[in-house]
């Protein structure tokens, strides 16, 4: 097995998209790099921010061959508050996609060694 991906959360979103077992994305995870068509009004600031965003496939999530890490690009960290709900929302619509998770980092608390 290979390590898990070096992740730069400070520079970067990523998300965690799983797959049900009929998704064209199964197969060929790297085939979803834009997202789905949104159906909001073309010239707000955020429809325009978010058909610049693209999603390119980092990983598998361990053995798990329904999951996947994509990056999020086009959009910069501040902006990405704005236009999360949207994104999120497009890609959980989306038939190939079952569930969708942004990947936060988070401290992991160590255990009294006894």
């Amino acid at each position: 097995m290979s390590p898990p991906p070096a992740l730069d959360h400070a520079a970067n979103t990523y998300l965690s998209l799983t797959f049900p077992s009929s998704s064209p994305y199964m197969h060929n995870p790297s085939s979803l790099t834009r997202l789905p068509s949104s159906d909001a009004d073309p010239l707000s600031a955020n429809t325009r921010a978010f058909q610049l965003i693209q999603l390119h496939h980092v990983s598998q999530v361990g053995e798990l061959e329904d999951s996947h890490i994509y990056q999020v690009d086009g959009v910069d960290k501040s902006e990405w508050e704005r236009v999360k709900g949207q994104v999120l929302g497009a890609l959980k619509g989306d038939q190939g996609v079952a569930v969708v998770q942004e990947l936060v980092p988070r401290v992991r608390a160590k255990r009294d060694e006894f």
